[in-house]
C-alpha cells in the first residue's frame, strides 16, 4: 500500500465476505469530491447538492470524519438507476 493512501477505516473482514486485499484495494479506489466532479465532468457544486439529499435514492457516499468519499462505479450504478426513470 501506497504511504499516502492512509486510510481511517477500519475492517473485519468476516463481516463484509471480502478478503482484505479486496477491501484494500477498494479503499486505493476512492474518490475525492472534486476526482469524482472531474470524472462526471460537472461542477463541485453539483456533487455537493447531491451529497446534501437523504433517504432512498441518495448519491452513495463514504464519509470519513469531515471528508466526503466516493466510489466510481457505486455512482455510475446510482447515475444508471437515476437516469432509468
Amino acid at each position: 500500500m501506497r504511504d499516502d493512501a492512509y486510510s481511517p477505516f477500519v475492517l473485519n473482514s468476516e463481516e463484509g465476505g471480502q478478503s482484505m486485499e479486496e477491501h484494500l484495494l477498494t479503499l486505493d479506489e476512492l474518490l475525492t469530491l472534486e476526482e469524482l466532479a472531474e470524472r462526471l465532468k460537472v461542477r463541485k457544486s453539483w456533487v455537493y447538492a447531491r451529497t446534501r439529499e437523504r433517504g432512498p435514492g441518495s448519491m452513495p457516499r463514504l464519509k470519513a470524519g469531515k471528508y466526503l468519499r466516493f466510489q466510481e462505479q457505486a455512482v455510475a450504478e446510482w447515475l444508471k438507476v437515476r437516469n432509468a426513470d
